[in-house]
């Protein structure tokens, strides 16, 4: 009850969302957080070289004012930092504005008269163009037109011979639709058709699209929880050395908590019997402590 903490929190630019590493621009800036009343004052710097995507916030405990009686002012003082003060048209907002070609676009896609390649998904059927999905994927590059053509037998003929077919039986629909949406459009959303940035990463490394596979590595970042982290781990991030590398990281930052929760007890008492769950937590405990105590714990 002595204390308050005080958090600078980073917006992240178009830019700065769409990458993993740290934001370096950012690391010419000196930020000092403060706390002052009538009488009192008090402030810390702060470190504005690893904001990140994982890491978007720092914060200092402040003893609080003696008297609350008398207002309190909080504020982040930047040096170093250039401001312009630009004539805003309208209200400013996180997502952009869809564009009319976009839209169309988007209309266009799945219309069984214009398209000529037909895909049987897990719950459903879908269609799309074959020239968008050369130019936008190496995959269907190498299905179409590479050694893939001849060997692959997924890809099949209609009747009439009007429509490649393709058969995907472990995809969901609404997890398909939203990959070719972004094949057409260059946008994605992780809340319609209820598609999870865990089933989008999926589907975009299967189909070699690496920008929608990076933006979903994004948002897995920004949904891992406490209580999340431990299950994302060992059911599927494992697969992927980048994914799990992150995961781990989220784990080793949060070691403290994370290991008090019913799922971290739960796993690690199970751990053995998962494929790579000794290699798994071989790696948490190495990053946890220093390299020259790794004797103690090697197995």
């Amino acid at each position: 009850m002595d204390y308050c903490l005080l958090y600078l929190i980073a917006i992240p630019n178009p830019e700065e969302t769409q990458t993993m590493k740290y934001w370096n621009r950012r690391a010419d800036l000196s930020a000092t957080i403060y706390v002052k009343s009538y009488d009192y004052y008090n402030s810390y710097s702060l470190r504005t070289d690893d904001y990140s995507v994982r890491n978007r916030a720092w914060g200092k405990n402040f003893v609080k004012p003696l008297d609350l009686n008398h207002p309190i002012t909080i504020g982040v003082t930047f040096k170093n930092s250039k401001l312009e003060r630009n004539q805003i048209d309208s209200p400013m907002t996180t997502s952009p504005k869809q564009n009319k070609f976009s839209k169309l676009w988007e209309e266009e896609f799945n219309n069984r008269e214009s398209n000529d390649v037909q895909f049987n998904v897990k719950d459903g059927v879908i269609y799309a163009r074959k020239s968008i999905l050369l130019r936008r994927s190496e995959y269907f590059r190498r299905l179409f037109q590479g050694s893939w053509s001849e060997t692959n037998k997924s890809l099949q003929k209609n009747k009439n011979n009007s429509h490649y077919v393709i058969n995907i039986p472990d995809i969901s629909y609404a997890t398909f639709r939203e990959m070719l949406r972004y094949l057409y459009t260059d946008e994605i959303s992780y809340n319609n058709f209820n598609c999870t940035p865990l089933e989008i990463f999926k589907i975009a490394d299967k189909y070699l699209i690496s920008n929608l596979r990076e933006f979903a590595r994004i948002e897995i970042n920004k949904t891992l929880t406490l209580n999340n982290v431990m299950y994302v781990l060992f059911s599927e991030a494992w697969k992927w050395p980048d994914l799990k590398d992150d995961v781990i990281e989220f784990i080793i930052l949060n070691f403290d908590k994370v290991r008090e929760t019913a799922e971290y007890k739960d796993l690690v008492s199970e751990y053995k019997s998962h494929p790579a769950g000794i290699e798994i937590m071989y790696e948490i405990v190495g990053k946890l402590i220093p390299r020259k105590y790794n004797y103690i714990v090697s197995f």
